[in-house]
């Protein structure tokens, strides 16, 4: 089962006891998902609020498998959340952060959930900001996520100093296929 919704193509609308969307679909806080696989809202206006409320439907899906919310405006705030987050959906495989208006500082909080994603195959941070510290944290988690096939860093401002810190943590990473780097101020020292 799975719950997606693009470009505001559903309305989400809070109620008291969970979500409702413009076409009549309701997600309960106190219900279990025993059968949620995916969550994909994306480009939905969602905030950091929306994210507390999501989060408790989040924790009672215990075999979510990809969590898709590109294209929010959830900020550090939301980072938070979601670190609290991570560290219950132990089977997640599909993490898709895109442009969420993360800064260094969220990074670096998402970063004590995302440890604990050891099921992780595909993690995608781009169009956020990586700073010096966020990205060394990255770099000392990864060696504990070991299944990460797909990594995208892209248009993170990740400069020369920063994939140094970040390689550091990639050679226990066997399968690792594809690191997505593009679009960042990395110089001949740093590739």
């Amino acid at each position: 089962a799975e719950v997606r919704i693009k470009k505001n193509q559903a309305l989400i609308k809070l109620i008291d006891d969970g979500w409702e969307t413009s076409d009549g679909t309701r997600i309960f806080n106190e219900v279990t998902y025993p059968s949620l696989g995916i969550i994909s809202l994306q480009q939905c206006g969602m905030e950091a609020p929306h994210l507390v409320h999501l989060s408790s439907i989040i924790k009672r899906c215990p075999h979510l498998m990809e969590l898709h919310l590109c294209q929010n405006n959830f900020g550090d705030e939301g980072a938070e959340i979601l670190a609290e987050v991570l560290q219950v959906v132990r089977e997640l495989r599909n993490l898709s952060l895109e442009s969420t208006n993360m800064s260094n500082t969220g990074m670096v909080t998402l970063m004590a959930g995302l440890c604990k994603c050891h099921s992780l195959e595909e993690l995608n941070l781009s169009h956020n900001e990586l700073g010096e510290e966020s990205v060394s944290e990255l770099g000392k988690i990864l060696p504990g996520l070991e299944q990460l096939k797909i990594i995208n860093l892209d248009s993170m401002q990740l400069k020369d100093h920063g994939t140094k810190l970040l390689a550091e943590g990639m050679p226990r990473m066997t399968c690792l296929k594809k690191l997505n780097l593009k679009s960042n101020s990395i110089g001949s020292k740093g590739a």
